[in-house]
């Protein structure tokens, strides 16, 4: 019996246009993000494609594993990262269980996760970082130094709302999932680059409006919202100066930083809203405060004369 025929399909994803949809209500009914959805919706459709857009429940554990041999031989020849394999792994896995209510049996399907390497993050000296700012303008120079100065994902920043700039106060109001929602400190430097961008920009704007919408545009519950598409855009402005950072080293560098001013690694947690405590720590392992205040018994130890 094919363990993925376990029950009817649901009336409303009979057909392959309605399957999309269906997928984004149950991330949004799971409590998943927007951006998860996104991706999810992409690997279902990649998924379909590969296998002449037949639909996804008249198709069999070994067509899911079909699929997932093909995208870990793109891995072999360094298409796709190991995290990419994974990422089409758990799309196809919510697909069957929330959507389709075809469970995949995970003895069958767990095999073919890839094995992630682990590598210590590298800091980026402080005069890298001035350098690649000094060559960015506009739009891509202010969501860097976001990211620089107060941390935040690349999504994050792009979600942010004129509302969310609490410049008197000097802080900043980031929206998350369930308790990820947090304030965070602002740079003086930061806080005025921001007047100059609401000055310039924000006349026409509403606290409600997002800060940053890019020229391709979508409405999402009555607002306007930036697609990943501008992702991709500040993405590549990133790329295009010397030296090249990526939006995840300007968020790893501002923890570093932050650790090795001696703040707190719980405070410094918060502020990341990471979801897991052990990527926090991953930054105190090269933190050069925590380095320098290591000591150990034998530091105390007095020998006789």
């Amino acid at each position: 019996m094919d363990p993925l025929k376990t029950g009817p399909v649901p009336q409303r994803v009979h057909q392959l246009c309605d399957l999309g949809d269906a997928l984004r209500d149950a991330c949004r009914r799971l409590g998943r993000s927007e951006k998860t959805g996104y991706l999810y919706v992409g690997w279902a459709r990649r998924f379909v494609m590969f296998h002449y857009n037949t639909h996804p429940a008249e198709l069999g554990v070994q067509h899911v594993r079909a699929f997932l041999v093909a995208v870990s031989q793109a891995r072999g020849r360094g298409q796709v990262s190991g995290s990419t394999q994974n990422q089409a792994l758990h799309a196809l896995r919510f697909l069957y269980l929330h959507v389709l209510q075809m469970p995949l049996d995970p003895a069958d399907i767990n095999p073919l996760r890839a094995k992630r390497p682990v590598r210590s993050p590298e800091p980026v000296a402080r005069q890298t970082i001035n350098r690649f700012l000094d060559k960015l303008s506009g739009v891509p120079r202010v969501v860097a130094s976001l990211q620089v100065g107060c941390g935040l994902r690349l999504s994050e920043v792009l979600a942010l709302r004129v509302s969310d700039l609490l410049l008197e106060e000097m802080r900043l109001y980031v929206r998350g999932p369930r308790e990820r929602s947090r304030d965070i400190p602002i740079p003086a430097g930061l806080a005025e680059l921001l007047r100059e961008y609401l000055h310039l920009n924000g006349s026409a704007k509403l606290d409600n409006d997002y800060l940053f919408v890019g020229e391709r545009k979508r409405r999402v519950a009555g607002a306007l919202r930036a697609m990943p598409l501008q992702a991709q855009v500040i993405q590549r402005a990133f790329r295009a100066v010397r030296p090249r950072l990526s939006p995840h080293l300007l968020r790893q560098s501002y923890a570093i930083q932050q650790l090795d001013q001696g703040e707190h690694i719980a405070l410094v947690h918060h502020r990341l809203g990471q979801r897991d405590f052990h990527a926090t720590l991953r930054y105190a392992s090269v933190s050069k405060r925590e380095a320098a205040i290591v000591r150990s018994p034998a530091d105390d130890h007095q020998p006789d004369s």
